[in-house]
């Protein structure tokens, strides 16, 4: 089961180094510009395993401005 990820205000989203584990949960996110959270299979260290797929999600997210299935945007940094 996939756990949601909230990324470190200014921290580069396509590194799992860069995302704190917050639960099975999507959190509270709103905007467009940047990502906010991701979901994703936990890497067994609390960091969540960025696939291919979800860094597809993550550049389709950013270049239109829509949240993905597994990429929620925000606005704040």
């Amino acid at each position: 089961m996939a756990n949601w990820y909230v990324r470190i205000a200014g921290a580069d989203a396509t590194l799992s180094s860069s995302y704190t584990f917050v639960g099975s949960n999507p959190p509270s996110c709103s905007g467009t510009t940047k990502v906010c959270s991701i979901s994703a299979e936990d890497d067994g260290t609390g960091k969540p395993i960025i696939t291919p797929d979800i860094q597809s999600e993550i550049v389709t997210a950013l270049s239109t401005g829509i949240n993905q299935p597994d990429v929620l945007l925000r606005s704040q940094s």
